[in-house]
């Protein structure tokens, strides 16, 4: 417990509303911070239903709630996965959504929250806690990690940033905040092909339907024993982040898949209110180069169906580069950091080298 600057207890306890409430909290807190300053995703209630886990338990534990009274003053919260590491699999969890209402700032509520999440995750058998930091611009509150704590050894960190692709041109000029970016999209309008669905000889492209998952966590696991760190994908958590309000579309041959795209849509707020569409997976080794280039087209041509302006996807290494420049991806400045925080001791040396699957959020 400790008081805030009105004298009110601030108290750490289990968060108690619903993805509705969360949704309004973590999108207001950040629009009243960076709205107009520095684009920022709509998190909504479904999309929060979404992510969480859909256990009771297990979903009131991911989020740790800050309170004054019944009023909510912070919360961070984590999305349990298992990872593949140099030390076999390894329970752990990513997080993300820190949000502290303006008032509360100032007081050691980050601290605070991130030392409950940390304790809950290794109560619940976990040794690990992926993030991401953003400091590609002035305005954010993010920081790369602090000398003292990269000494300990306890964190690993690389740099890293986006794939973009630009699916409407003209909207995202006027959608971008940043001047550069807006320049940059602008110019190369006349050079940025619009992406087609296209069908290839070798496998039908699909959306990801029933009975695909199982197949589609072994190409996950088959390219993934090869990567430095990795979210290990069963067929039951595959087919939950695929459907509903994940997306996917399938490289499918003799009833199996493949290959797979998998992504999700936010409207994020620029200059205006657009539709980005985030990747989330790109598996393509077991597939020839046509089927490559035609599934990657195909979920673009999805994307911007939907109305999306943008196509991101965190640069890890994860996905075949001379597929995404041939899609009309470019590599977008490395502005953020990816960290883990290893719970049990020492990270694993070489943890964030070579490549690595994780979600960004």
């Amino acid at each position: 417990m400790s008081r805030s600057r009105g004298g009110r207890m601030l108290e750490i306890r289990p968060f108690t509303g619903t993805p509705e409430d969360l949704g309004d909290f973590v999108t207001g807190v950040w629009k009243q911070t960076y709205h107009g300053r520095m684009t920022m995703p709509d998190w909504t209630a479904e999309y929060f239903d979404w992510q969480l886990p859909s256990a009771p338990e297990a979903r009131r534990d991911a989020v740790v709630a800050a309170y004054e009274g019944d009023r909510l003053a912070g919360v961070i919260i984590a999305c349990p996965y298992e990872f593949q590491t140099s030390e076999g699999l390894v329970p752990g969890a990513l997080s993300s959504w820190l949000s502290i209402a303006e008032e509360h700032r100032g007081q050691g509520l980050v601290g605070r929250l991130k030392d409950e999440q940390a304790a809950r995750i290794r109560s619940a058998g976990g040794r690990m806690i992926t993030a991401y930091r953003y400091v590609g611009s002035r305005r954010s509150l993010s920081r790369p990690l602090r000398e003292r704590e990269l000494a300990s050894g306890e964190w690993a960190c690389r740099k890293t940033g986006f794939w973009v692709r630009v699916l409407d041109s003209g909207r995202a000029s006027r959608w971008h905040l940043d001047p550069l970016a807006r320049t940059v999209t602008a110019v190369g309008a006349p050079f940025t092909s619009r992406p087609r669905e296209r069908t290839c000889p070798s496998h039908e492209l699909r959306p990801f339907a029933d009975g695909d998952a199982a197949s589609a966590a072994e190409v996950l696991a088959a390219a993934d024993a090869s990567r430095s760190l990795a979210i290990r994908w069963t067929a039951e958590t595959l087919d939950r982040h695929c459907r509903g309000f994940g997306r996917c579309v399938a490289a499918v041959r003799d009833g199996r898949v493949e290959g797979l795209l998998a992504w999700h849509e936010l409207t994020f707020f620029g200059r205006t209110a657009d539709t980005v569409a985030v990747i989330d997976l790109v598996e393509t080794q077991q597939l020839p180069a046509a089927a490559r280039r035609a599934l990657i087209d195909s979920a673009l041509a999805r994307m911007r169906s939907a109305g999306a302006v943008l196509a991101l996807k965190i640069r890890t290494g994860d996905c075949d580069p001379f597929a995404m420049v041939a899609a009309g991806f470019i590599p977008w400045f490395r502005d953020s950091h990816l960290v883990v925080r290893w719970l049990d001791g020492p990270a694993p040396p070489g943890l964030l080298r070579g490549t690595q699957q994780v979600l960004w959020r």
